[in-house]
C-alpha cells in the first residue's frame, strides 16, 4: 500500500524535472539565437561603416589628382597610400588606365599573350584571344581559332558575338571558352577607357603586360596573330583642355569595429585652361563596383 501511494508522486517529480530540462533547453536556444542575431547585426553595421569609409577614400583618391602642385599628386602606378578617416582607416591605390590593355582595340595575339602571361597554356590562350577579337569585330567569318554565331550555337549557346566593342568588361564572360577564373585574373590588366590598344612605354608597363607584349610581338613576327579592328572614340582633349586622367581607384577600408570593405572604381578627371587660368576640376565615375577582399 505504501509503494502504491508514492508512485504518483514519483512520476510527477519526473515530469517536473523533464519540464525543467525542456525550459532550460528553450532558454539556451533563445540565448544562442539572440547572440547570433546580435553578432549578425554587428557584422552588418560594421560592413556598412567600412563601405562608407571606402567610398570616402575613393573621393580622397580622386582629390589627390586635383591639386595644382604636381609634386603633391599621388602616383598612378599602384603605390599604396594609407589614410586615417573618422571611424577607421583605408589603403588607397591609384592605377593609370592607360597602362592597361583595351580588348576592343588589342590584337588577338596581344590578348593571347596576356592570358599566357597569366599562366594559361598556349592553346587555350590563342583560342580566347581569337574569340575575343571575333566578339568585338563585325562580320560572320570567324578566325581559325575564333568563334562567330555558328560556333556559339554549336556549343549550346543561344546567343552570338555582337560584333561591336564591349561596353563593360563583365561582358567578356560571355565569350566562348571564357571561364570566371580566367576573366578574374585578367580584369586588373584590362580597360575600355583608352584610345590605344596597350601602353607603348616598356618602362611603365607592369610585368604581366610587358610579358604579354613580348609574346604578342613574337606571334606577330611569326604571322600567328591578326590585328583587332574594334573602334572607340579617342576621347582627345579639345583645344585649350588638359588631357583627362582616367584611373582606377581601389580603396580597402577598415572600420574601428572590425568591418572591411573594398571599393573599386574607374574615374575620369577633367580639367581645362581658360586664358591661362585653370578651371576647377571635376571627376566622373565610369565604373563603380565592390572589390575583392584581400586574402
Amino acid at each position: 500500500m505504501r509503494y502504491r501511494s508514492r508512485r504518483p508522486a514519483g512520476f510527477a517529480l519526473i515530469v517536473v524535472l523533464w519540464f525543467l530540462v525542456l525550459l532550460s533547453a528553450i532558454g539556451i536556444y533563445m540565448m544562442a539565437n539572440a547572440r547570433s542575431e546580435t553578432a549578425l547585426a554587428h557584422n552588418t553595421l560594421a560592413a556598412a561603416r567600412a563601405e562608407a569609409l571606402a567610398d570616402a577614400a575613393v573621393t580622397q583618391g580622386a582629390a589627390s589628382q586635383m591639386v595644382t602642385d604636381p609634386s603633391k599628386k599621388w602616383r598612378l602606378d599602384g603605390t599604396s597610400y594609407h589614410v586615417n578617416l573618422p571611424g577607421g582607416d583605408a589603403t588607397i591605390r591609384l592605377i593609370d588606365e592607360s597602362l592597361k590593355i583595351n580588348p576592343n582595340l588589342a590584337s588577338d595575339a596581344l590578348m593571347s599573350g596576356l592570358f599566357q602571361a597569366l599562366g594559361l597554356d598556349r592553346q587555350h590562350a590563342d583560342g580566347l584571344g581569337a574569340a575575343i577579337a571575333d566578339w568585338v569585330q563585325s562580320g560572320d567569318t570567324p578566325r581559325p581559332l575564333g568563334a562567330k554565331k555558328d560556333q556559339y550555337i554549336a556549343a549550346g549557346r543561344n546567343y552570338g558575338p555582337p560584333g561591336q566593342p564591349v561596353e563593360n568588361l563583365d561582358e567578356l564572360q560571355l565569350v566562348l571558352g571564357m571561364k570566371p577564373e580566367y576573366l578574374a585574373a585578367a580584369l586588373p590588366y584590362l580597360t575600355i577607357y583608352t584610345s590605344e590598344a596597350a601602353p607603348t612605354d616598356q618602362r611603365v608597363m607592369s610585368p604581366i603586360i610587358l610579358q604579354a607584349t613580348k609574346i604578342a610581338a613574337f606571334q606577330a613576327a611569326s604571322g600567328q596573330g591578326q590585328a583587332s579592328g574594334g573602334s572607340t572614340e579617342s576621347g582627345q582633349a579639345g583645344a585649350g583642355d588638359a588631357a583627362p586622367i582616367v584611373m582606377t581607384v581601389e580603396a580597402t577600408a577598415h572600420s574601428a569595429d572590425g568591418g572591411t570593405f573594398v571599393r573599386r572604381t574607374v574615374i575620369t578627371i577633367n580639367s581645362s585652361n581658360d586664358n591661362g587660368a585653370e578651371k576647377p576640376k571635376a571627376f566622373q565615375v565610369m565604373d563603380w563596383r565592390r572589390g575583392v577582399l584581400p586574402n
